[in-house]
């Protein structure tokens, strides 16, 4: 017998697979918490402690981590609720306006990607860890919150300028917007 020959054509990774399979999961468990008009942008695996050790420690860790599948929705940031052992989304855990996150440190590692987050019912944040296969994921979210750029209708800041009135006098821009494309362009 001969082996199927194989298609040419791209098929999904591995990690795109399991997305879809976790988003097609956790859209029935978000669309009978929050209503069928919330619209999922973007989705990640996190794990979560109280403290950044206790999510350091391997086996010893599994009873104080929590693990949830994180969902930016049109109208909320919406945690699921994550079993160790299975790794599916089984019930909405609580959801959060997007007006009223709060999420601060972001730190960007080789391997995994923390920031810290404050859960409703606790007054300090707690840190929230997601693995390097899903940056662009939680990227995408805290950009959309906010988180790592202005807010809406906030300027950039000027990156390589320095505030008006700092330049010594020989070095002097010209007049005008140090940022807009030479003129012809």
């Amino acid at each position: 017998m001969s082996q199927p020959a194989p298609s040419h054509g791209k098929k999904p990774g591995l990690h795109p697979r399991g997305r879809d399979r976790t988003v097609a999961r956790a859209a029935p468990l978000i669309a009978a918490a929050l209503g069928p008009s919330e619209r999922i942008l973007a989705g990640a695996k996190v794990d979560s402690a109280k403290n950044l050790w206790l999510m350091y420690l391997p086996v010893a860790s599994v009873p104080c981590t929590k693990h949830h599948y994180l969902v930016l929705t049109d109208y909320h940031l919406v945690f699921c609720k994550i079993p160790w052992w299975t790794g599916r989304p089984t019930e909405v855990e609580f959801a959060v306006p997007r007006d009223q996150v709060r999420i601060s440190n972001y730190r960007r590692g080789d391997t995994r990607v923390l920031f810290d987050f404050v859960f409703p019912g606790r007054d300090k944040p707690s840190p929230v860890r997601a693995l390097r296969v899903f940056r662009p994921e939680i990227e995408s979210m805290l950009g959309q919150l906010g988180v790592l750029r202005p807010a809406p209708g906030q300027p950039y800041p000027p990156r390589y300028a320095p505030p008006p009135g700092q330049y010594p006098p020989q070095y002097a821009p010209p007049p005008g917007d140090l940022h807009s494309p030479p003129p012809g362009r």
